[in-house]
């Protein structure tokens, strides 16, 4: 793995998110040999409360970032519904919403093999969608914006508070200080204090000139720093847009980066509810037509999930009744037929340029080795199928398995079992 400073534009996190969400820097992961090598850009995103995680790559590492701002506006969202457990007034409501939604996810993973007719090559989910933004620490070097600095609406510093000039004093007050007779025999007492009071004041005058000066110094390099960063965003931005709008042509030509990206767009954009965490590999051989998917099915101990849930005041949160193993495992299988099945099936019907002809999907599950605490992939699902074998093939949720078997998919057990195949390639 080789880190990549500085490249695919800044990842901003949202608001909501900060310190919630752990974001990576931008690394490299090559495949292959010699002038068979492919490097792709990589971003690991991970939102550990609530058990998100995914990994983000792209050929064209200008692409990150709007895969990135996809990905966490969904997490976003989902988030805000944890948060309304801390409201007294909002519990019972969310507690309702929390036990529709668990109802729903599990039968909606039963079913993943719905209509078709949603399923599109999203372009536009590639772009970057966050407004601009930058920090105090960016713009100041501290957390918090001076107090003296004067912004506009959008952030700009524009102007400063200017400590307001020091009064001359009165010198004939000074002088009254003193007696008639200390004036007449003690002159070089009062000579001594009318020189303190213009030396006070002449140092007053210039610590209000010198902060003045450093103050209007901080709001020069503030506002070079905005218009700098200001000026990189839209540049970044319209990158993106250009460099979509090529991808767009180039995959009408059969490209192999734009083909791996539309694909990536239509997995993308694919509902699937999201307690399930979605990973992926593309690569397409262009001289075979060929596309070899590599994707990470959920493993049966992330399907133990909430059948139900209820308030604990003994707790102070919400427990959930999960499924039980043999309902896991049983949920296992079942998602695993259909992502398969129906990955093949959604890549092939959104390839409106037609430059796929066959496609290798190879399904493995990663789990953690309960001895050593390293995580193990296992690839429990691999088929290849041509564009004519699928056909037009119309299948039920609970004929996946079947299916997957008649087109001559391997598998060495049930998927939740775990039983390695020897993945296939292009």
């Amino acid at each position: 793995m080789v880190e990549v400073s500085d490249s695919g534009g800044r990842i901003q996190c949202p608001r909501s998110l900060q310190g919630l969400v752990d974001i990576s820097g931008v690394y490299v992961d090559q495949a292959g040999e010699g002038a068979d090598r492919v490097m792709r850009f990589c971003i690991d995103l991970s939102f550990p409360d609530i058990g998100f995680w995914r990994c983000l790559r792209s050929r064209n590492v200008a692409l990150l970032a709007g895969k990135a701002d996809a990905v966490l506006a969904q997490w976003e969202r989902k988030y805000s519904a944890h948060q309304d457990f801390e409201n007294d007034q909002l519990r019972q409501a969310a507690l309702a919403q929390l036990n529709k939604e668990s109802s729903e996810s599990i039968a909606e993973l039963r079913n993943l093999l719905g209509s078709i007719e949603d399923v599109t090559a999203d372009w536009n989910l590639l772009l970057a969608k966050r407004e601009f933004a930058i920090t105090a620490a960016e713009l100041y070097g501290v957390p918090v914006q001076p107090d003296y600095i004067i912004a506009d609406a959008s952030g700009r510093p524009i102007d400063i508070e200017r400590l307001g000039q020091v009064n001359k004093p009165n010198l004939d007050d000074t002088v009254s200080q003193f007696s008639p007779l200390a004036k007449m025999f003690r002159r070089g007492e009062v000579k001594k204090a009318v020189e303190e009071e213009l030396q006070q004041y002449s140092e007053k005058r210039s610590a209000v000139g010198v902060t003045n000066a450093e103050r209007r110094a901080t709001l020069k390099q503030a506002q070079a720093i905005y218009d700098a960063s200001l000026a990189r965003f839209e540049a970044e931005r319209e990158e993106s847009i250009v460099t979509v709008e090529q991808m767009q042509a180039d995959y009408a030509e059969g490209d192999a980066v734009a083909v791996e990206e539309h694909s990536d767009a239509v997995l993308m954009t694919a509902y699937c509810p999201d307690i399930i965490s979605r990973s992926w590999t593309l690569a397409y051989d262009q001289a075979t037509r060929s596309l070899w998917v590599e994707m990470d099915l959920p493993a049966a101990a992330q399907l133990e999930l909430a059948e139900s849930w209820e308030w604990s005041a003994d707790a102070g949160a919400a427990v959930a009744t999960c499924l039980n193993e043999t309902g896991a495992n049983e949920l296992c299988d079942t998602v695993a037929y259909q992502l398969v099945i129906r990955t093949v099936r959604d890549l092939f019907a959104t390839d409106e340029a037609g430059a796929i002809d066959r496609i290798v999907c190879n399904g493995r599950m990663v789990v953690e080795n309960p001895a050593t605490g390293a995580r193990v992939a296992y690839t429990v699902m691999s088929v290849s199928v041509s564009k004519d074998e699928f056909g037009d093939l119309s299948v039920a949720s609970d004929e996946a398995r079947t299916l997957f078997e008649s087109l001559g998919g391997l598998a060495a057990g049930l998927p939740h079992e775990l039983m390695p195949v020897e993945p296939l390639e292009i």
